[in-house]
């Protein structure tokens, strides 16, 4: 084992705090802080979404000016109502979040999900009910954990609403979607999940979270089957949006 995965092992028996995205020891004396375990040099990464940004997908734009739809949401409305990430995907909160699924490191779960209400809190009404999106069966067996979820139970238990984890199926093989564009996406996604039509999600307002909203292609799709199945509405809820 090489030396720094031996000092990262022993940092981690021994809870030594550290930063979540590039392993610097940090004192964490921001204490419940959205920041706290994030070093300093990593937090000047932070890149936060703000307007002027799509009010449906949450794309932002460049220069200023007032929210207004993107050309992708004009052509092709989703079925989810809105989609609200704190952050831009990028720096330190990408590796803090490449590290939390691929390290494995699932404990970092709770840190990073404190980013959600974080700055000005998440501008989105409370759900009747959180669901996140569901890895494929063999995804989820390989890695030992839904990322989603995970930070879907986070969110669960700010909002103090139900964490449902078996309605949102994923279904279909499960292939890599790195490197592709927008139109395979949304193509390989389309029908890839599936809901329970239950008495429980109709008419209900679902918070759908994922990690990171890139082309919108999977939590599209994700929605898509929620409102197919009965719910009133569904909003998105991510930790950083590709932009």
């Amino acid at each position: 084992m090489a030396p720094t995965r031996i000092l990262s092992a022993l940092a981690d028996l021994l809870w030594v705090p550290r930063c979540v995205a590039c392993d610097s020891f940090v004192t964490l004396a921001g204490g419940d802080s959205v920041y706290a375990a994030f070093c300093p040099v990593c937090i000047e990464s932070l890149v936060p979404a703000e307007s002027p940004r799509c009010p449906k997908c949450g794309l932002t734009f460049d220069g200023a000016g007032k929210d207004h739809l993107c050309g992708h949401c004009l052509a092709d409305r989703p079925a989810f109502s809105s989609s609200y990430a704190p952050f831009l995907y990028g720096g330190a909160l990408k590796q803090a979040i490449l590290r939390f699924k691929y390290r494995p490191a699932p404990w970092l779960s709770t840190q990073l999900g404190r980013l959600f209400f974080g700055r000005d809190g998440v501008p989105l009404a409370t759900p009747d009910v959180v669901i996140p999106v569901p890895s494929h069966p063999s995804r989820l067996r390989q890695r030992g954990f839904n990322q989603s979820a995970l930070l879907a139970r986070h969110a669960a238990a700010v909002y103090r609403v139900p964490l449902d984890t078996t309605t949102l199926r994923r279904t279909g093989e499960a292939m890599p979607q790195a490197g592709l564009n927008r139109a395979q996406r949304l193509k390989r996604l389309r029908g890839a999940f599936t809901a329970n039509s239950t008495s429980r999600l109709t008419g209900t307002r679902v918070l759908l979270v994922d990690d990171v909203v890139t082309t919108t292609a999977t939590v599209r799709a994700a929605a898509r089957a929620l409102v197919s199945a009965g719910a009133r509405r569904v909003d998105v809820l991510s930790l950083a949006r590709a932009s």
